[in-house]
Order: structure tokens, then C-alpha cells, then sequence
């Protein structure tokens, strides 16, 4: 379901992330490792697109999911230089 091909640079502090499509239909960053202490589910739909939502106690993870942490909770921006 995850491939490196997904993989990109966060512009801010150059660490790999992967691009995701929100509900919303926006792009949303998630580190690149499951990490079940995250609250965003993960999931490849037919068309192939990595499509991200939140998990909620009404709505959570299912088992073909992967729980991933977003990237903005992890995100350092480098030093300038």
C-alpha cells in the first residue's frame, strides 16, 4: 500500500513525508512510518490516490487503514543558514 514513490521533502525542514488527499481534497502531509499514537488513517483508493482522514471514537481506523502521525506535529523547520 506504501511505496517510496510517495515519499517527497517537507519545503520547511527537508525531512521525507508523504502527500496525501484530505477529505477536504486538499494535500496533507503524514510522516512517513505508521505510528499508532497518530490520529490520521490512511488508505490507497481504486484510482490509486493516498487519501488521508482523521480517526475519531466514531470513526476509527479501519482494518485496511494505517494510522499515521501528521507531519505538522513533527515538523522542525531547519535552521537557516
Amino acid at each position: 500500500m506504501l511505496s517510496k514513490a510517495d515519499l517527497r521533502d517537507c519545503l520547511k525542514c527537508r525531512a521525507q513525508v508523504r502527500i496525501t488527499t484530505a477529505e477536504s481534497g486538499k494535500a496533507f502531509l503524514v510522516d512517513p512510518a505508521p505510528d499508532p499514537s497518530g490520529n490520521t488513517a490512511l488508505h490507497r483508493d481504486a484510482r490509486g490516490v493516498l487519501r488521508s482522514r482523521r480517526v475519531s471514537e466514531e470513526r476509527p481506523a479501519a482494518p485496511w487503514e494505517r494510522v499515521m502521525m501528521p507531519h505538522a506535529a513533527t515538523c522542525k523547520p531547519a535552521p537557516k543558514a
